[in-house]
């Protein structure tokens, strides 16, 4: 589970900003669906959205996670490798500072502190923390560029790190059994949602139960669908292509074989069939591909809550609402605060109905771009007047609308008139 990210000087993002996924202090309201338990001393919501003008930086937070886990999972691969560096370029203090990232996760019980900083050419510092039930902090390694302090297999293992590559990528490489693990996180655990899913999620529709609440859900979201039909097929590679591969590996590389017939998965969707009538005449089915982008991206969606329900997943979608109903975005977030999802979702939209459709206030985030055109993130818990009401006729929409949160673009009608006016005149 996530706990914390933390950014500096990345894109839009010039001051340190933290973006926390534990519970505020002293919120009871809907604590029993939209919350997970960490441990005795820590609490989690399982979704987060943030809110945010175009422009804003709103997306600018969530390519932050995903750089710093391409960082981790797709390292430098020589020496002159430059790093994927991006600094906060509209200060001249900054744009040659390094970039921090930092994450504080629970893994089995257990909180970990990780984070680290770098430019273009090399990282700059490294370290990897356990904090106890206590808050008490215990460094299982600490890097100063290629200065080191741990453990003396830990030593022995840096010595190997190149000063552009992660030494949590290495530590993991030589089977370090705690670096697998936030290692496996990253990997497994953080998932970008793009908007498309790998095919293997359509294979679970196989599986009947899976497809029973699959169905169920697409017919309570109003869709008409009656079924779902997965087909698997030998998709064979173009011979040239193929060669090609083989006189750049040598004919070396055993795997290359694979992509020669490769296995795909496709998806059909079936819906009832009609006569002029209206009478039911049978049944036909679309492919995936030639369905709507909003259905395409509701059925990503949908899969992706259901197959991974119970693995305390953390998933990041980028407009998630994109191309679908309000009722249907509304309908998504409370089937992600029930109690019997084990997931969180982090999203960023502009729908703002999403903020009142059962949200805490430690759920509701905002992002606004300042007049030094960098990104401020704050929680709808810091506003003191907010904070603690049990009102439920509350509505933070028309309160945003107006004003009181910030966050909100300024937008000149009358001098847009006067420009058109130049225009035609």
């Amino acid at each position: 589970m996530l706990i914390e990210f933390i950014v500096e000087n990345y894109l839009s993002y010039r001051d340190e900003t933290i973006f926390s996924m534990e519970t505020g202090a002293n919120l009871r309201k809907y604590s029993h669906t939209n919350t997970l338990r960490i441990n005795s001393a820590t609490k989690v919501v399982k979704n987060a959205v943030i809110f945010g003008a175009n422009g804003s930086g709103k997306s600018n937070l969530l390519f932050a996670i995903a750089t710093m886990r391409r960082m981790i999972l797709s390292p430098t691969a020589s020496i002159t490798e430059e790093l994927e560096y991006s600094p906060f370029l509209l200060d001249e203090t900054k744009k040659n500072q390094p970039t921090k990232f930092g994450v504080r996760i629970a893994l089995e019980n257990q909180i970990w502190d990780y984070e680290f900083e770098y430019n273009e050419d090399e990282i700059i510092s490294e370290k990897l923390v356990n904090i106890t039930t206590k808050g008490k902090e215990k460094v299982y390694f600490n890097r100063n560029k290629q200065d080191f302090e741990g453990k003396n297999s830990l030593k022995k293992m840096f010595k190997q790190t190149r000063k552009n590559k992660l030494f949590l990528v290495d530590a993991q490489n030589r089977n370090d059994p705690v670096c697998i693990k936030i290692f496996e996180w990253f990997d497994e655990k953080l998932i970008i949602f793009t908007g498309e899913i790998d095919n293997e999620y359509y294979a679970k529709l196989k599986d009947d139960d899976t497809k029973r609440i699959f169905l169920d859900l697409m017919k309570l979201t109003d869709f008409n669908i009656i079924d779902v039909e997965v087909e698997e097929d030998i998709e064979p590679i173009d011979e040239r292509v193929f060669r090609a591969l083989t006189i750049l590996t040598d004919g070396e590389d055993a795997d290359i074989e694979k992509f020669k017939n490769r296995k795909t998965t496709k998806l059909y969707l079936v819906y009832k069939k009609y006569d002029s009538e209206g009478r039911v005449v049978g049944k036909g089915r679309i492919p995936y591909s030639m369905e709507s982008s909003g259905t395409r991206r509701l059925i990503n969606i949908f899969l992706m809550v259901i197959i991974s329900f119970n693995e305390s997943v953390t998933i990041l979608m980028d407009e998630f609402d994109d191309s679908f109903h309000l009722n249907i975005a509304q309908a998504v977030i409370k089937l992600i605060n029930t109690p019997e999802n084990k997931n969180q979702f982090i999203f960023t939209t502009h729908n703002l109905n999403l903020l009142d459709c059962g949200l805490r206030v430690d759920q509701i985030y905002f992002v606004e771009k300042t007049f030094y055109s960098r990104s401020d993130l704050y929680s709808l818990f810091d506003f003191d007047e907010i904070t603690g009401t049990s009102r439920s006729d509350i509505s933070f929409a028309s309160r945003y609308l107006k004003g009181q949160f910030g966050a909100v673009p300024f937008i000149d009608i009358n001098s847009i008139y006067e420009l058109l006016g130049e225009i035609n005149g």
